[in-house]
């Protein structure tokens, strides 16, 4: 029992830790968390690229995910990519200034 209890303090300072990282990132690039989230996201999912993915996934509100992308693509954080099979569906990308902060 006890070694469960310290497996899960260790996960927990684990979370604390990218949660504080997070923040630092946050002051330091002069983003909000939700771009962070974003950002952060597109580099762990890459098969989920589009904000209809993040809404789904993420239960981020529409409005917000919009608003952040807008954002992110004005900055040069990511680019918009329209789908060949389906110009309904707009790709999200990283730039490589993006990459560089997710690093």
């Amino acid at each position: 029992m006890e070694n469960i209890a310290v497996k899960l303090v260790s996960e927990f300072n684990k979370i604390v830790m990218v949660y504080e990282k997070q923040f630092e990132l946050s002051e330091k690039e002069n983003l909000t968390k939700l771009e962070i989230a974003i950002i952060g996201f597109l580099a762990n999912n890459p098969a989920f690229n589009t904000a209809k993915d993040i809404e789904r996934i993420r239960k981020f509100k529409k409005s917000n995910i919009s608003t952040a992308v807008d954002n992110l693509n004005n900055r040069g954080l990511l680019t918009k990519e329209v789908s060949k099979s389906d110009r309904r569906i707009t790709n999200l990308y990283l730039t490589s200034i993006a990459n560089n902060i997710v690093e």
